[in-house]
């Protein structure tokens, strides 16, 4: 695949991965079948379309993007492009992050960042609400979130610390505990599709492992380094 490619997301069932492709200058989203190859662009008519996800039924790609107003929120298109282009979440807050809930319940949103404590987490409750709603907020910033495959746990990334590292909260009701898992620094939380494995980065280019006990209640192990590859 030619030009600068951004983010990659794989298709629930393996069979496709979304990213985001700078070609010329411009960034967009496209879609690649992996037994074939074959590459289709999937946004058009909009700015800088990038941060792709994949709807928990496979058939649609969200992404954000700025169009006409040139606020940057959320999109999403069938995968084969055989719709139009149309918003994926309310309201017209700037985003830089979605994702969704496994179970289709919900979105999850980070605001775009402006300044330090400006990264916060927003919800919106598919089908109900009308605007995103905060779901984590403070003087720190709030970024990375990903969601267990259960629907019941929030992993994300706060700098409450002083350094950006991995916390869990119980989904959608976060504030009812927050488990610290990272140790020295964590980003980009990933969970196993299982849910008994959570992976991350440190700052120092390595991707780490922690294995989870989650139901009602949360519990991990000592995270441990799979592998080191800086500037992956």
């Amino acid at each position: 695949m030619k030009g600068g490619i951004g983010e990659v997301a794989l298709s629930p069932d393996g069979s496709q991965i979304a990213v985001s492709r700078n070609l010329a200058g411009e960034t967009q989203v496209w879609v690649e079948q992996l037994s074939t190859g074959a590459l289709s662009r999937l946004s058009f008519d909009v700015v800088t379309a990038d941060r792709p996800v994949w709807t928990p039924d496979g058939h649609r790609v969200a992404f954000l993007a700025s169009k006409g107003n040139n606020r940057r929120v959320a999109w999403m298109r069938r995968f084969d492009g055989s719709d139009s282009l149309q918003r994926a979440s309310p309201g017209d807050t700037k985003l830089d992050e979605i994702t969704f809930d496994p179970l289709g319940r919900y979105l999850v949103l980070r605001t775009e960042g402006s300044g330090p404590g400006s990264r916060q987490l927003l919800i919106v409750e598919i089908g109900k609400d009308t605007m995103p709603r905060t779901l984590i907020a403070s003087k720190f910033d709030q970024y990375a979130p990903a969601i267990s495959p259960d629907g019941k746990w929030l992993a994300y990334v706060s700098e409450e610390s002083g350094a950006p590292e991995v916390y869990v909260r119980p989904f959608p009701n976060v504030d009812s505990a927050r488990f610290a898992v990272s140790v020295g620094g964590g980003s980009e939380p990933r969970w196993s599709r299982s849910g008994t494995e959570l992976f991350f980065r440190n700052s120092r280019g390595a991707m780490l492992v922690a294995p989870i006990t989650a139901g009602r209640t949360f519990d991990h192990g000592t995270p441990k380094v799979l592998f080191t590859a800086p500037g992956l």
